[in-house]
């Protein structure tokens, strides 16, 4: 009987690990400074990731390390009850690191970076704690790079990536307070490709283009209980992608001034479906998301004061991929506006770079059962970089 209860649970009370969109396209404080309008006339060492195609037109070799912190501040509004809760808030680090060398029309370049992550805890006084406690998911992406320059104004690229991922989940089991968790860790391969273009009058366009990437998480689903309700272990796993992403930008340069306007598109719909296997069928499960593919729209200008002395700013309107019938308390999406501003100092070959991104979501609407109210969603980011080119 307290199986088939457990049984149950797992059915009605569906996991959302996976729930929310989670791209980190912030991968450098320049790009960062005109809202990631920069796939066109990034010019440093993130160009590994921005646009390889890119990387023929820097001269010598260069290295760029990049930290990003980023502040989230989540609430929910109980429809019922008017009380608020906040999440768990807690900040997050991340780094990035970029390499290059360039020959005489051709470049090799590296990158290690985590363009896909999250991280929710929730307290236990949270109604949505049958749903999700907490949860996380880290990914670390290898990636070299080979561009070389066909002609002057026209360079392709291309790669490929090794991935490394871990995921974890936790909620609460109803009735008895127990605890759900379910974590595991998985690697992967995919590739990209780039192009850029110029064209008259300082115009330059590109195009960018990420695969995606097919993961299979191994790990282990867990139900602990006291006494006298029984605890469960089994191994399992399932396969992940993670979405493609599709970035285009045209880009003019004056004298002093470089304007930037970017579309990128991401394919947040491999995210629709997937399954838990478990050798107990307790825990072997499909799942569907209902994930749609997104268009993210930004722009960014960057204007050089002195010799040196850069000033930047940018605009994203960046569109949620989840659906009001999915959305869940693991990392709530909805869609955001993006306002960002940044600048650099560079000498002798050494380059400081910061950039901070306000990050508004508007008001999310929560409709799961038991669930009724809505969320409330701000981010801080802050990223500095230093790199050096010679």
């Amino acid at each position: 009987m307290y199986r088939f209860a457990s049984f149950l649970f797992v059915l009605l009370f569906p996991l959302s690990a996976f729930g929310s969109a989670f791209l980190i396209y912030n991968q450098d404080a320049k790009a960062n400074g005109m809202a990631m309008a920069c796939a066109s006339s990034i010019d440093n060492a993130s160009a590994v990731f921005f646009n390889p195609a890119n990387l023929p037109y820097l001269e010598g070799s260069g290295v760029l390390l990049n930290t990003i912190l980023i502040a989230p501040h989540i609430s929910f509004r109980n429809q019922t009850s008017g009380e608020k809760i906040d999440s768990r808030s807690k900040t997050h680090t991340l780094f990035s690191l970029f390499g290059y060398h360039t020959g005489k029309n051709w470049s090799f370049g590296i990158g290690l970076f985590s363009p896909f992550g999250l991280s929710t805890e929730w307290r236990r006084n949270f109604p949505g704690k049958y749903y999700s406690l907490s949860s996380s998911m880290k990914t670390l992406f290898f990636n070299p790079v080979f561009a070389l320059k066909i002609k002057e104004g026209i360079s392709i690229a291309g790669g490929f990536s090794y991935v490394e991922s871990s995921a974890k989940f936790k909620s609460l089991i109803p009735v008895t307070d127990g605890l759900f968790s379910l974590s595991g860790e998985g690697q992967g391969m995919g590739y990209n490709f780039a192009l850029s273009i110029g064209l008259p009058r300082d115009h330059n366009f590109s195009f960018v283009f990420r695969s995606p990437v097919r993961i299979r998480y191994d790990g282990e689903a867990v139900i602990s209980q006291d006494f006298p309700f029984p605890s469960f272990r089994a191994r399992c796993y399932t396969y992940f992608n993670l979405p493609f992403l599709i970035s285009s930008g045209l880009s003019k340069k004056t004298e002093r001034t470089t304007y930037e306007f970017d579309l990128l598109y991401t394919g947040w719909s491999s995210m629709n479906t997937y399954r838990i296997r478990s050798e107990d069928p307790l825990f072997s499960r499909s799942y569907h998301k209902g994930w749609s593919n997104t268009i993210s729209l930004s722009a960014g200008i960057n204007r050089k004061l002195k010799e040196g002395l850069e000033l930047r700013i940018g605009y994203m309107y960046d569109i949620t991929p989840v659906p009001l019938s999915t959305r869940g308390p693991e990392l709530p999406d909805s869609t955001r506006n993006i306002v960002t501003l940044g600048g650099s100092y560079s000498r002798g070959g050494l380059d400081l770079g910061f950039s901070y991104q306000a990050t508004y979501f508007k008001k999310a609407k929560s409709s799961l059962p038991g669930l009724l109210g809505h969320y409330r969603n701000f981010a801080h980011l802050l990223s500095i970089h230093i790199g050096y080119w010679k």
